[in-house]
């Protein structure tokens, strides 16, 4: 997985390349980045999952995660270009239902 971080004056988006797992460990890399920048950052945080090519259930839980983070500190986090083979995932889990602005 390769993971890049790119800054505009109205957000900060991480593009995610390749397969986002727990496993290899892109998941975790991924939540102590946004982490940071939630605790850090007043600007919205994208997640660009244009070339993400699967999400694990170590990912999804670490991305709801989180988003809880982020909704109790006023903070907006989206997944932004969700490929449709991560869309069902999310769909089957009911993602929009708890975070209706999610991607």
């Amino acid at each position: 997985m390769k993971l890049e971080r790119f800054e505009t004056p109205e957000a900060i988006t991480y593009q995610v390349t390749g397969s986002l797992t727990g496993l290899a460990h892109s998941a975790i890399a991924l939540f102590e980045r946004i982490n940071k920048e939630v605790e850090e950052e007043g600007k919205p945080i994208l997640i660009d999952m244009t070339r993400t090519l699967f999400a694990d259930s170590i990912a999804i839980g670490l991305i709801i995660g989180i988003m809880l983070k982020a909704s109790g500190l006023r903070q907006t986090i989206r997944m932004i270009n969700v490929p449709p083979q991560v869309a069902q995932i999310f769909d089957t889990i009911n993602l929009k239902k708890a975070f209706p602005n999610a991607y």
